[in-house]
């Protein structure tokens, strides 16, 4: 399944980047940037969707991430990649996050 996108949007996706414990709205008009390897994105409420994104906006459904899961950075899965794609998480209907740390999250 592909979808195509703005490329304004493309270049709009935010990284969940920022130190601490934080809700993070992760929704169709906010995709977040997956890309911070000290950090990850727990899934409160509803699901989150993962896409690889192509520079001209086209999206790539990956797979679904369910409330009480965790989502990691996937930018080394991008690295080697002919194209330029970014991966990014984008909510469904009432879909609640919270970044936090890695260490956080262990055990």
């Amino acid at each position: 399944m592909s979808n195509s996108l703005d490329k304004d949007e493309f270049s709009a996706a935010a990284p969940i980047a920022s130190p601490g414990r934080r809700r993070l709205a992760v929704d169709p008009r906010r995709p977040v940037l997956l890309n911070d390897r000290d950090e990850v994105l727990r899934v409160i409420t509803g699901h989150v969707d993962i896409f690889a994104m192509e520079t001209s906006g086209t999206r790539h459904h990956l797979f679904r991430v369910e409330a009480g899961e965790i989502i990691l950075d996937l930018h080394t899965a991008c690295e080697q990649s002919p194209g330029r794609l970014q991966i990014v998480a984008i909510g469904g209907a009432e879909a609640g996050s919270r970044a936090c740390g890695r260490l956080a999250n262990r055990n």
